[in-house]
């Protein structure tokens, strides 16, 4: 599975990837995914990682900050966690277990 498989998916959709993400950018759906890949999986949107910008699919449960991301690439071992700001639309990354 990758980045193909979702344009695939969203062509002549309301959504666009962009051709560019700068490192740790998200891009969120407009609706959620689930024909991408395994049963009772959503896909909210992709991220790229913050470490090294490598692309890759991100859950709902990943997008709320339940479970950490995981860099897609062979050769960074970064795991993040989503955080949204209170009250705003900001987000940061934490490599810490929620609390």
């Amino acid at each position: 599975m990758g980045i193909l498989n979702v344009m695939d998916v969203i062509q002549g959709s309301e959504d666009q990837i962009p051709d560019h993400m700068e490192p740790g950018t998200i891009c969120s759906f407009k609706k959620s995914y689930q024909d991408l890949g395994a049963p009772n999986v959503r896909y909210a949107g992709i991220l790229a990682c913050p470490d090294c910008a490598t692309i890759g699919l991100i859950t709902t449960t990943q997008a709320v900050g339940y479970d950490s991301v995981i860099c897609a690439s062979d050769t960074c071992s970064c795991e993040v966690y989503i955080r949204r700001e209170p009250e705003s639309d900001d987000y940061r990354f934490d490599h810490r277990l929620p609390a």
